[in-house]
């Protein structure tokens, strides 16, 4: 059995969770170009890229927390229909919003945790050891992500139970 459809957020929000996942693919292209021309200059012995670890762990967080919802958006996430096979495309679809309220209500808990932890760390004046840059630069990211993948998988939770199709022998309300 096909998968029913994936319900996604259109328009605006949608253009803004795909320029967010850009942001992601546009930091892991500068680090590639970062490591090589670290890679080469230090193998030359002509330069040596300070921070170049933390440059890496900012990218990363902005690749996987600020892809997320866009993700989710557009169904990117594996489907693994084992237990649903034989099940009728509207118990699937309601398998699908139900996860995704739990997501978002995780990911809403991973924003406040996160957003606590990070101002938590600030506070103790912890900096990172070559670029001396506040845990915020890293933790910031990740609460922009969570919170709005957690929007985001709430709005599709909502549309995917809206967009149910008729029980099997219902009567369709017009």
């Amino acid at each position: 059995m096909d998968h029913p459809p994936q319900v996604s957020i259109g328009s605006v929000w949608g253009r803004a969770l795909g320029a967010l996942a850009a942001i992601g693919g546009i930091a892991v292209v500068a680090l590639m170009m970062i490591t090589v021309v670290d890679i080469v200059g230090r193998n030359l012995g002509i330069l040596y890229l300070q921070g170049v670890i933390e440059i890496s762990n900012l990218t990363i967080v902005f690749l996987g927390f600020l892809g997320l919802a866009y993700c989710f958006n557009v169904g990117g996430h594996i489907v693994v229909d084992l237990a649903t096979a034989t099940a009728s495309p509207r118990i699937v679809m309601m398998l699908d919003g139900f996860w995704l309220l739990i997501a978002a209500g995780i990911y809403a808990l991973m924003a406040v945790l996160m957003w606590d932890e990070g101002f938590g760390t600030a506070a103790s004046g912890e900096v990172s050891a070559n670029l001396q840059w506040s845990p915020l630069t890293f933790f910031l990211p990740c609460v922009l992500g969570a919170a709005v993948t957690a929007v985001t998988c709430l709005a599709l939770g909502i549309k995917t139970f809206r967009s149910l199709p008729p029980r099997r022998g219902a009567a369709r309300l017009t």
